[in-house]
């Protein structure tokens, strides 16, 4: 099966962070000297929907620790866990640089070929502020290598992944723009997508299926899985919805 476009997830798909979850973490523990009871498995698994709109990264660390000690209804070893909190999310914000990133194996040169191969352009979707997920690209050295970007975060106009809105916005962009690439690239930031019809020219490639496949499959493209080899969780062995690839 062949496709005129290729629209990509960033985090743990083109890239994946140089310190590992659990290297952040100890990090983190050992800066701010306190115990941590939840492990990097009990973050990944805190759902998007259970973590307050933040204001900045520091925030964003912040809320999610709250949200992953109700979750599993622990304490911390602290008179007062919201000061605490506020510290830890200040800490990692500092130790978890985003752009101290590295290319996931072989996503550089089958960036390169996809580029080379597809007419109907390249784009990029990924979840995360735009300021975070342009430090990352401006270290792989991909600022520009897309012809579709769209960054999709709590605090902004287009709803995260798996929500689908934000793949169909970067392949209508991709549709609309199949004569011009030459042009530049273009980044979406909002609005609504008024794409219609037959998807089966774009396919959409990410590491998490939860949010990657189910978002591509909503969408109504297809979708390749390529999950990331992390040691504290695995991924489904029988997902639904199946990705195509």
């Amino acid at each position: 099966m062949s496709y005129d476009a290729v629209v990509f997830d960033l985090d743990g798909t083109l890239c994946v962070s140089r310190l590992s979850d659990a290297e952040i973490q100890r990090r983190v523990a050992d800066r701010v000297g306190v115990r941590l009871p939840w492990t990097p498995a009990h973050l990944r698994a805190t759902p998007d929907e259970a973590i307050e709109t933040p204001t900045s990264r520091a925030e964003f660390f912040e809320h999610l620790y709250r949200a992953v000690v109700e979750r599993i209804d622990c304490r911390l070893d602290s008179e007062d866990d919201a000061d605490l909190l506020a510290e830890l999310g200040r800490v990692t914000a500092t130790v978890n640089d985003p752009g101290d990133v590295v290319f996931r194996d072989g996503a550089e040169s089958a960036l390169a070929a996809v580029r080379d191969r597809c007419p109907g352009g390249v784009g990029l979707v990924t979840n995360g502020p735009e300021s975070t997920q342009r430090a990352k690209l401006a270290t792989l050295g991909i600022a520009d290598a897309f012809d579709a970007t769209v960054f999709c975060s709590p605090s902004g106009d287009v709803p995260a992944k798996p929500d689908p809105a934000p793949i169909r916005r970067a392949v209508s962009t991709l549709d609309a723009g199949q004569s011009t690439l030459d042009a530049g690239p273009s980044v979406v930031d909002g609005g609504s997508s008024t794409l219609n019809g037959d998807l089966s020219w774009a396919v959409f490639i990410g590491n998490d299926h939860a949010a990657d496949v189910v978002a591509g499959h909503r969408a109504g493209v297809d979708t390749v899985w390529v999950p990331t080899d992390r040691p504290h969780e695995r991924p489904p062995t029988d997902p639904e919805p199946a990705p195509t690839h």
